[in-house]
């Protein structure tokens, strides 16, 4: 009975360690190894004249990842109006505003991306911060247009 006690008492012991050692594994922000997100970058992404930078894979913008730069993504779709219209006021902000990467995502090319920021109608201006974290969100042109009013918005959130 006693060797069974001592045998209890030990793996008890092990596990204790073994649960201490993992929590000591984390970052200065609490976070785990695991846990550490990966910065996603645009430097090697093509840009258009204007340095927007037209997504072709459904896999790299993700919410909640980290950012070399505050993000501003337009998600819009070909068969879309107003998202024609907002089209050329997103290319010249873009051109104006080097602290931020903006990006174009054709919804109908890039469905998972869209999914995973829940758009439900375009255009969407989602800007994200550095972080990941979503700073804003506009659905329709009505705050966006005229142009003055998305450089506006622009400046406040980088």
């Amino acid at each position: 009975m006693k060797l069974m006690h001592i045998i209890f008492a030990a793996s008890a012991l092990v596990f204790a360690v073994s649960c201490n050692k993992s929590a000591q594994a984390t970052d200065e922000a609490g976070n785990s190894e695991k846990e550490k997100q990966e910065t996603v970058s645009f430097s090697k992404q093509p840009r258009t004249a204007q340095g927007v930078i037209e997504l072709a894979d459904d896999k790299i913008l993700r919410p909640n990842k980290a950012f070399e730069k505050v993000t501003i993504i337009d998600f819009n779709a070909t068969w879309c109006v107003p998202c024609k219209k907002l089209s050329p006021v997103f290319g010249s902000v873009a051109s104006e505003t080097p602290k931020a990467d903006f990006v174009s995502v054709d919804i109908d090319k890039c469905s998972e991306t869209a999914n995973a920021f829940n758009v439900q109608s375009v255009p969407a201006i989602i800007i994200l911060g550095k972080d990941g974290k979503q700073k804003a969100r506009y659905e329709g042109t009505a705050e966006l247009l005229p142009a003055e009013n998305f450089a506006k918005i622009v400046t406040e959130n980088i």
